[in-house]
């Protein structure tokens, strides 16, 4: 969604390229695993020289929608969403410890 929107607008508009079957509101994606094409485009994704997405726990098209629909709502450029309100503590203490920043919520978002 095009920058010229309010926070409002490209939090409830914006939302990931849609698939192949046309849906119209944003798939959940309930896999814990993905595919690749070759055994060398997964080594390559799995060493961070590809791009991809390796295993749910660690980044999932529905997180990411998440994160910049959140983002999006708090005028930041990037974040991150944690699984759980402990880990949640976790990360926003030791991230304001280290870079002086407070992070509200399961969604956090950063310039």
């Amino acid at each position: 969604m095009p920058d010229d929107h309010r926070p409002e607008t490209r939090a409830i508009r914006g939302q990931l390229d849609r698939t192949q079957y046309r849906e119209h509101s944003s798939p959940l994606f309930l896999t814990s695993s993905f595919t690749f094409e070759t055994a060398g485009a997964m080594a390559d994704t799995f060493a961070g020289r590809g791009e991809g997405i390796i295993y749910s726990r660690y980044n999932n098209p529905s997180v990411d929608e998440l994160v910049g629909k959140a983002c999006a709502m708090e005028g930041m450029e990037a974040g991150f969403a944690t699984a759980s309100g402990m880990s949640a503590v976790f990360a926003s203490s030791g991230s304001a410890r280290g870079a002086g920043r407070s992070h509200r919520g399961y969604a956090s978002c950063f310039r």
